[in-house]
């Protein structure tokens, strides 16, 4: 049988050293994607996008 998994498999990494993070894009909590899980109507990929904006420091 199958099961239904949710887990991060990307990431977004920086070095403290030269960056910071200046705007993070917020991701769907459970309740938002409700209980039909992805896709859905209002989401139309089992895969969420990952959005950071970073200040390159000088």
């Amino acid at each position: 049988t199958e099961r239904e998994q949710c887990k991060a498999i990307d990431y977004v990494f920086y070095s403290p050293k030269g960056f910071t993070p200046k705007a993070i894009l917020q991701l769907p909590s459970k309740d938002d994607i409700g209980p039909n899980a992805l896709p859905s109507i209002n989401y139309s990929s089992d895969h969420l996008a990952l959005e950071v904006v970073l200040n390159i420091e000088q």
